[in-house]
Parts: C-alpha cells; sequence; structure tokens
C-alpha cells in the first residue's frame, strides 16, 4: 500500500500480487480542469450528467488519478489508456497483451481515493470510513454471510468491525466482477471459494487525510496464466440489493 503519486508501479507490480494507492480527491478548480482533459469522451458525457457538484468533481479527479495510475504501470499517457465497463459496471482495461495484462479497482469514500492493481489476476478493493451507523446490526445481518455473524466467531461486534467485514464482502464482490448484484449469491456462500481477500490493515493516508480512520480490504481472484485476459466480466446473478449506505438510510 502506498499513498500515490510517488512510487513508480511498474517495479512495485513486479514484487507484489496487488498494489494498493491511496489519493486525495481534494483539488483546486485549476486541478480539476487539468484531470478533465485527460478523460474521454464518455467519462466527461458521464461528469456533466452528475447533478451533485461534489459527486461530480470526485469523479473527474479519481478518474483522472486512475488514468494516471494505470499509465504509470503500463508507461502510457493517461489520455490514451482505454478504460471500459463491464456488464455489471466493473470498468477493466480494454487490452489483452501479455504486456500490458493489467487488472485494476477503485473505491472512494469521502475525499479518500483507493486504487488496487495486480498482475495477477481480478482484483477487488473496498473502503469505508469509520463511522457510526445507528442500523449496522440490521444492516449486518442482511448483507452479510451468515459465518461472519456467527457469536462463536466474534467476527462483527460492533459498527467499525461491521464495516471491516463489509469492505471484505464489496472486494470480493468486485473481483468477482459483479459488484453488488452478487451480494445475494455472496449470502448463501456461493462465491469463488478459491478467491484470496485481505485486510489493508497499514493502509497509508495522504497527509491531508492523515485524521481521518478507515478500514480497508482488497481481493485477488488469480487465473491461471492462459486465461489471463483483460475482458469484460460478464457474470449474471440476481438483481441488485442496496449497499449498507443505503440500506441504513431511512
Amino acid at each position: 500500500c502506498v499513498s500515490w503519486p510517488g512510487e513508480q508501479l511498474t517495479s512495485l507490480l513486479e514484487r507484489a500480487d496487488v498494489v494498493v494507492c491511496t489519493s486525495t480527491l481534494q483539488a483546486s478548480d485549476a486541478e480539476l480542469v487539468a484531470a478533465r482533459t485527460t478523460l474521454s469522451a464518455a467519462e466527461q458525457e458521464r461528469a456533466g450528467a452528475i447533478a451533485n457538484d461534489v459527486v461530480a468533481r470526485r469523479f473527474v479527479i479519481g478518474r483522472a488519478l486512475l488514468r494516471a495510475a494505470l499509465a504509470d504501470a503500463l508507461g502510457e499517457l493517461p489520455e490514451m489508456i482505454d478504460i471500459r465497463t463491464g456488464v455489471h459496471g466493473k470498468p477493466y482495461l480494454g487490452v489483452a497483451e501479455p504486456a500490458t495484462r493489467l487488472w485494476f479497482s477503485v473505491a472512494h469514500t469521502d475525499d479518500l481515493f483507493v486504487c488496487a492493481l495486480s498482475r495477477r489476476g481480478e482484483v477487488g478493493v473496498d473502503v469505508e470510513r469509520v463511522r457510526e451507523m445507528p442500523n449496522w446490526r440490521r444492516v449486518a445481518e442482511r448483507v452479510l454471510h451468515h459465518d461472519a455473524l456467527h457469536p462463536v466467531r466474534g467476527t462483527v461486534r460492533d459498527c467499525p468491525s461491521f464495516l471491516g467485514a463489509w469492505c471484505r464482502v464489496e472486494a470480493q464482490l468486485k473481483a468477482n466482477g459483479t459488484g453488488i448484484v452478487g451480494l445475494d449469491a455472496h449470502r448463501t456462500g456461493r462465491l469463488d471459494e478459491t478467491m484470496k481477500v485481505a485486510d489493508v490493515r497499514d493502509l497509508v493516508l495522504p497527509t491531508v487525510l492523515a485524521e481521518g480512520r478507515y478500514c480497508a480490504a482488497v481481493a485477488l481472484r488469480a487465473s491461471p496464466p492462459s486465461h489471463r485476459q483483460a475482458i469484460a466480466p460478464t457474470i449474471e446473478m440476481s438483481a441488485p440489493t442496496r449497499s449498507p449506505a443505503s440500506a441504513s438510510t431511512p
């Protein structure tokens, strides 16, 4: 895990299964204008359709950061990166050559942007700001697999531990290519059991966000070498289920 921009990502990806980059979504008006120039026409159109100015700014800065990180890892210009979207909304690279195969996942909470990169296989990442959720127990029962709720395991004892558990779930759903659409399958234990999941315990924060408390997790679904292609996830599952944030809203 690194605060980025900073270290060169190519060398890090040679040594690690997953590299997690953190950045801030805070930006000046001038930085926002510069960020827009690296986005594709479709991305700029998407940003223009977002009614909330704060959300729109975060999208632009986040997509520019993602493009810059991918460009760093691939040795390309940010505006030349071909980012496409899978069936369930997961972004992926529109390349399949062995030298450029790279899997990635993005997440953000408030002004914290997180990106996970891997050359090993499909990757997922999620991050949550540690906060109080009055209805966290009810939400946990709706979205977590029963093993995570079992009193003997004691993995979900309070709201922070619930948020950590949710990060692990969301990371797996992203790595599986389904996103929130796959939540019901996860609750019944139908996700890939070979998937590796880990908490990001030493989350390196940008200086301007160093006072915050966050939890994060990554998941890696390594593919056999002959099947490692940057293709759009096409897994079809049940209808979308609300995320904990929306489920806890009255």
